[in-house]
């Protein structure tokens, strides 16, 4: 199993990047794509929704 890929991030970690990272980020650019690599136990589909879930919370359109 490759270790690296094997993680599951909490809400709190990707409310993180939504407020430092994306939201600036999304003042600057129309689109954006945010993808997860971390797939091992299939964890980057949760974390897609949790992402999607979040973004949207902070008022961020997602398509």
């Amino acid at each position: 199993m490759q270790q690296q890929f094997d993680y599951h991030y909490s809400d709190d970690q990707l409310d993180e990047w939504v407020k430092e990272k994306i939201d600036p980020m999304s003042c600057q650019t129309r689109k954006g794509v945010i993808f997860f690599n971390n797939h091992v136990r299939a964890q980057a589909t949760e974390n897609a929704l949790q992402m999607t879930r979040l973004l949207t919370r902070h008022g961020l359109k997602v398509v």
